[in-house]
């Protein structure tokens, strides 16, 4: 037993100068290069050996330092943030393979501070272990982050039926599955699977995103629908604005109106569609600097 204390006493001694040390030099980190981060990243394998056998307790420690930088770079997270959290999720999860909640949250701050190759490639290794390869969870997981940024259907639906398969996963992940790569079906699969991620989701940036994100699915929806309902003729001026009784409201909180493709959409989008236009125009006219005069 005195073996074991002075083992876990070593450990908790050595986390801490550990934290210690990376406190100090937070400072300094902001103000250099990102190779500096990949220099000072603890390295799995070295932080094993560091912890006399006391992986867990050490991935419990770090995981606390990941928790806490986390919630300071919440509101506007820097490359080099990311890049943090990615290689210390990773040792993490490393000393504790099976550790859902460093997968499962580590997954999913990722996902936040926009690092999917990362958040992709934690929820793979969670659907890989033994432990929890049965979780549902996590193939959801990977097909969320197919459909809402990888623009994969067919991935997103791969990975629902995969997860609809396994033991507790809820009966619509079926239904999501085939409906998502329909095209009759996609987009209302699509905002069910918005829905249900919604209902499942509280960390606050990542709902703003999920809702903005529902919006433009009801927008298209509804825009879809009103044009074959509605179908102006060609003497309706672009811009003029719809108003018929019973009128489903904006979802991109506008007004509807006639495009200049001449479908019903909302003055948001199109006045989007314009600027993105503009945009690309002026993209297509300015001269790369590395081009060839």
């Amino acid at each position: 037993m005195r073996t074991h204390l002075m083992a876990a006493v070593a450990a908790i001694f050595g986390a801490v100068v550990a934290h210690t040390a990376q406190s100090q030099g937070d400072e300094a980190r902001r103000s250099t290069d990102e190779a500096w981060e990949l220099r000072s990243m603890p390295r799995p394998s070295t932080v094993r050996v560091a912890t006399f056998g006391q992986t867990v307790l050490a991935a419990d420690l770090l995981w606390v330092r990941v928790v806490l930088r986390f919630a300071s770079m919440y509101e506007s997270p820097s490359r080099s943030d990311a890049f943090w959290i990615r290689q210390m999720t990773r040792t993490v999860v490393a000393l504790d393979p099976s550790w859902r909640t460093a997968y499962f949250y580590g997954g999913s701050m990722l996902r936040i501070v926009g690092d999917i190759e990362a958040s992709d490639q934690i929820f793979a290794q969670a659907r890989e272990t033994s432990e929890l390869s049965e979780d549902p969870f996590f193939p959801f997981a990977l097909a969320i982050n197919a459909w809402l940024h990888h623009d994969d259907p067919e991935l997103a639906s791969r990975y629902l039926s995969e997860a609809a398969e396994l033991p507790g996963a809820p009966k619509w992940y079926r239904a999501a599955a085939v409906g998502i790569v329909d095209k009759d079906l996609g987009r209302r699969a699509g905002i069910e699977l918005v829905r249900r991620q919604l209902e499942q989701e509280e960390d606050e940036k990542a709902r703003q995103f999920l809702e903005d994100k529902l919006s433009r699915l009801l927008h298209e929806e509804y825009s879809e629908q009103l044009t074959e309902a509605l179908a102006p003729g060609e003497a309706v001026p672009v811009g003029t604005e719809v108003v018929v009784e019973g009128l489903p409201p904006d979802p991109l909180g506008g007004h509807w109106i006639v495009g200049a493709d001449r479908t019903i959409k909302s003055n948001v989008a199109e006045q989007q569609a314009a600027e993105q236009a503009l945009h690309d125009s002026r993209h297509m006219l300015t001269r790369p600097k590395h081009s060839a005069p």
